[in-house]
């Protein structure tokens, strides 16, 4: 990467046979792209691709067993007048804690909420499961409010919508959404999360 560029996305292919991926690009801000492949591309899986938000820089790539699992970004700290290093990056708000603090504070909520929380805690392990099992599957990112299982095991608990906006997932006309190259971290905390209080509640 040469002065002046910057990384403004990243997309690729992954792989059936494991490693990290079949082949990825890093795409650049002047139009070129970086790319690593394998050779066999017979063995290379479906597409990917994430796009930086604007004035982020790239921090990870999570890649685990052949699959791209999304990106983490920082956010670039603006010029501060007089310093010498006006690109030093700040962590964005999706890494500094917030998004964990709404975790535990709804969770609190549906463990409160008694059976209808259990369900909807249930439910939401699912949700997560899905998103990190397959992360690019627009079906399993996109919730429908009008769906009759979302609506009365998860929005009508106390705490479930506000779990689902801690993950990420962003409120549209017609659903709850989690953006293509959301930070997938809060999802692999929050399945850890759940995994403790189901548990706990299932040897009471």
């Amino acid at each position: 990467i040469t002065a002046g560029e910057t990384i403004v996305g990243v997309r690729g292919r992954n792989s059936n046979i494991g490693y990290l991926c079949g082949e990825i690009s890093l795409e650049l801000s002047s139009g070129r792209a970086i790319t690593f492949s394998g050779e066999c591309k017979d063995t290379f899986g479906e597409a990917f691709a994430a796009r930086l938000p604007a004035a982020h820089t790239l921090s990870v790539i999570h890649l685990y067993d052949g699959h791209f699992n999304g990106i983490e970004t920082l956010l670039q700290a603006p010029p501060v007048a007089g310093t010498a290093s006006p690109e030093a990056p700040a962590v964005s708000s999706e890494l500094d804690g917030a998004w964990l603090a709404e975790l535990r504070l709804a969770l609190s909520k549906l463990e409160a909420d008694g059976t209808r929380g259990r369900t909807a805690m249930q439910l939401l392990r699912k949700i997560v499961a899905n998103v990190l099992g397959v992360p690019l599957e627009p079906k399993y990112r996109r919730l429908r409010v009008d769906n009759p299982m979302i609506r009365l095991k998860l929005l009508d608990s106390e705490g479930g919508k506000q779990f689902l906006l801690a993950l990420g997932f962003e409120q549209q006309a017609d659903a709850l959404e989690l953006p293509t190259g959301a930070s997938l971290q809060p999802l692999e905390r929050a399945r850890e999360m759940l995994d403790s209080v189901l548990t706990q509640k299932a040897l009471a």
